[in-house]
C-alpha cells in the first residue's frame, strides 16, 4: 500500500503473538492472544480522548509464534537442465533507428541469454552507432538417477534450502524433519514441521477487505 493511504496492519499468518511495536496506529492485539490470519492488529483508525476519529497509515511489527509445515520430494530419477559449455554469440549494429544484423542463423535448443550494447567511438568522439550482442549459453537436459539414500540426502539438502528461503529473518525454534520412500517407490519424500517466530504484520489498506 502507498504510504499515504489510510491502512491497517492485519495477520499474514495464523499464530500466538509474542511482541507487538505499533509505531503508528492503535494496537489491536497484545502478547499470548492466538491471531488467525486476516486479523486486525494494529488498526489505522484512532479515536482521541475527545472523540475525535482520525484515520491514518498504520505501521509496526507484531511477532509472533507460528506452525508452518513445508512438503517437498525427489523423484529417483529426474531430469535437469546443465550447460553444455559451448557459447554462441549473435551481433546487431545499431544505427539511425535501424538494426542491422551481422551474424546469421538461428541459435537452435535451450539457453540463457545475455545482451549487452556497445556504442562506437573514435578516439575521442563518440558516434552515433551500437553494437548489440547476444551471448548464449547452450542448455541440454540430463536425466540423473539416484539410488534412495542419495534421493534422501537431496531432499533433505533442499528442504533446508525452502526453510532457509521462506524463513528469511525469521527465527525457527522447533523443527521436526521426517522423510519416507513414497507408495510407488519412485520419490523419496520429506515433510519439515516448523515453530517460526516470525513478524506477521502485512499493511491492507482501510476499505479493501
Amino acid at each position: 500500500p502507498n504510504d499515504d493511504k489510510p491502512a491497517n496492519v492485519v495477520a499474514s499468518k495464523t499464530g500466538q503473538v509474542v511482541r507487538v511495536e505499533a509505531t503508528d496506529g492503535q494496537a489491536m492485539v497484545k502478547r499470548g492472544e492466538a491471531v488467525n490470519q486476516g486479523d486486525l492488529l494494529i488498526s489505522g483508525i484512532m479515536e482521541d480522548k475527545y472523540g475525535k476519529i482520525t484515520v491514518r497509515h498504520a505501521r509496526g511489527e507484531v511477532w509472533a509464534d507460528v506452525n508452518e509445515t513445508i512438503t517437498l520430494e525427489v523423484p529417483l530419477e529426474e531430469t535437469v537442465e546443465e550447460h553444455t559449455g559451448e557459447i554462441r554469440n549473435k551481433y546487431w549494429l545499431r544505427l539511425f533507428g535501424l538494426r542491422i544484423p551481422l551474424t546469421w542463423g538461428e541459435i537452435a535448443g535451450k539457453a540463457e541469454i545475455q545482451s549487452f550494447s556497445r556504442q562506437l567511438g573514435v578516439g575521442f568522439i563518440t558516434l552515433p552507432f551500437f553494437v548489440e550482442s547476444r551471448e548464449y549459453r547452450l542448455i541440454q537436459d540430463v536425466t540423473l538417477q539416484y539410488t534412495e539414500e542419495q534421493a534422501r540426502k537431496l531432499a533433505m539438502q533442499r528442504l533446508e534450502n525452502e526453510g532457509g528461503r521462506q524463513f528469511e529473518g525469521a527465527e525457527i525454534l522447533n523443527q521436526k524433519v521426517s522423510g519416507q520412500l513414497n507408495a510407488d517407490g519412485t520419490a523419496f519424500s520429506v515433510t519439515g514441521e516448523y515453530l517460526v517466530r516470525m513478524d506477521i504484520a502485512a499493511q491492507q489498506d482501510i476499505g479493501t477487505h
